[in-house]
């Protein structure tokens, strides 16, 4: 999302856009080969808000390289961006190994273990565990998927009283509504 590309969309009357960030740590992308680093990212958002897009997001608990730690930094990292309007809505994913994608097809070259193979639980929020990583069982990789849920509505929550609030103290903000 370099700026020239952006300041073009924009004035083709571009607001926003959706990215798959997938990860904020840098081993989880290296490991399934997403051709990006996480600088770059943060530059790419810089620049969408800089020049007034709004960003929606993906992020994907539970690729193959992810540890407790490297899940629980790319929670907090996407909380923070959301904290401070560089990300307006972000889509919180276990990572998924469908049949058809790399990962899907070779998961034991990716050091996956699928735990769970009826496809009716392959979605966006499923009710028990997927698949492993390298470092964590199914369970684990499930729970802190839950608890970076759980995390993100407590920050959605504020923001949202956080604006009622501003509302209430700014009554010409309510009326601009």
């Amino acid at each position: 999302m370099d700026m020239k590309f952006l300041e073009e969309i924009y004035h083709a009357r571009c607001r926003s856009v959706f990215v798959g960030i997938e990860s904020m740590d840098q081993q989880a992308l290296s490991g399934v080969d997403k051709g990006y680093l996480v600088k770059e990212l943060y530059e790419g958002l810089k620049n969408a808000v800089n020049v007034g897009i709004n960003v929606e997001t993906t992020v994907m608990i539970g690729m193959p390289d992810d540890t407790r730690d490297s899940i629980r930094h790319t929670t907090n990292k996407i909380i923070d961006l959301f904290q401070n309007d560089m990300l307006k809505l972000v889509h919180y994913f276990l990572c998924i190994p469908w049949r058809g994608t790399e990962i899907g097809n070779h998961p034991e070259k990716y050091g996956l273990n699928i735990a769970c193979r009826n496809h009716r639980n392959f979605i966006t929020a499923p009710s028990v565990p997927i698949a492993s990583t390298k470092y964590l069982s199914a369970e684990e990789v499930y729970s802190l998927w839950e608890e970076g849920v759980v995390k993100l509505c407590d920050e959605v929550k504020m923001k949202l009283l956080f604006m009622e609030l501003q509302k209430v103290l700014n009554p010409k903000l309510a009326r601009e509504d």
